[in-house]
Formats: structure tokens, sequence, C-alpha cells
């Protein structure tokens, strides 16, 4: 993510909306004209502005936009755990699952140094399964204190 542009996160956005670009535009109330216009800077036009990229990402139903500012900012974006969606069983899974990502960052490495170096497309791997690794193991503590956490009296 952190080496994605901001256009290509708008571009994968209108992918997974049905009807694309036209439809993204038709949801800021732009013509696909202008969309395109802003998209491409052309014809003395801006880029999209946070309150247009935060509308395509909820059009998308994705967090695409705020991992991309998350990670131009050398931060780490994760879901916040609800109290009423967390059981014992969930915090099995979920460090099942921050076993599995961290296994998938181990590997990764192994594979990228087995010639001796690091290339820019291995070094995007490992950083991409670590950035997942780290998601996962913050979801799993923080459900765990959410789970066992007693509430104050008083």
């Amino acid at each position: 993510m952190k080496n994605q542009s901001l256009k290509e996160v708008v571009r994968e956005m209108c992918s997974l909306v049905p009807g694309g670009r036209d439809a993204m535009a038709g949801s800021l109330g732009l013509s696909l004209t202008s969309f395109n216009n802003r998209f491409y800077e052309k014809n003395g036009c801006r880029f999209f502005d946070h309150h247009d990229l935060m509308v395509m990402q909820e059009v998308s139903g994705t967090v695409l936009y705020a991992e991309y500012v998350a990670a131009e900012s050398g931060m780490l974006l994760v879901d916040s755990p609800k109290k009423s969606e967390i059981g014992r069983t969930d915090l099995y899974e979920k460090s099942v699952r921050a076993s599995v990502m961290r296994g998938a960052v181990d590997l990764c490495i192994s594979k990228a140094i087995e010639d001796g170096e690091i290339t820019t497309g291995e070094a995007d791997a490992i950083r991409t399964a670590h950035y997942r690794d780290m998601q996962a193991r913050t979801d799993e503590v923080e459900s765990t204190i959410i789970l066992f956490t007693r509430t104050q009296k008083g």
C-alpha cells in the first residue's frame, strides 16, 4: 500500500463499484467527463478533495483511502473490535489468524533471501505481509483486552 498512488486508490475504488467510474461519478454528483477531468487534472480541474475521497470510500465499501492515508503517514490502520462480537472462540480464531500471518511474513523473508539479496518487489511483499501480521496481532490483543476487561464499579 505504501507505494500505491492516490490515483491507483481511486482507480481501485471505482473498479469495486457496480457501474465503475460512471457510477462513482454519479455518486459525487459529477458527469463522467467532469470526473475524468478531476482524475487526470485536466482543463483546470484539481484532483478530488478529502470529502470526495471519503465519499468514494463509502460508496466502494472499502477502507482503501484510509489505508492509503495511514500508510503515507507511517501508521497502521486496524479495525476496532466490538465486545458484542467477541467470544472465546473468536479469540482462538484471531490467535490462529495472527500466527498464520506471522508465518506468511517469515515465508516471504525466507524466499526473498534464498539468493542472498532482497529485491524491491520482494521488500514490498515482505512489508505487505508484515502489515497484515501487525493488523491481525493488534486485532487479537485488543479483542482479548475487550473480552476480559471488567467494568469498574463506582
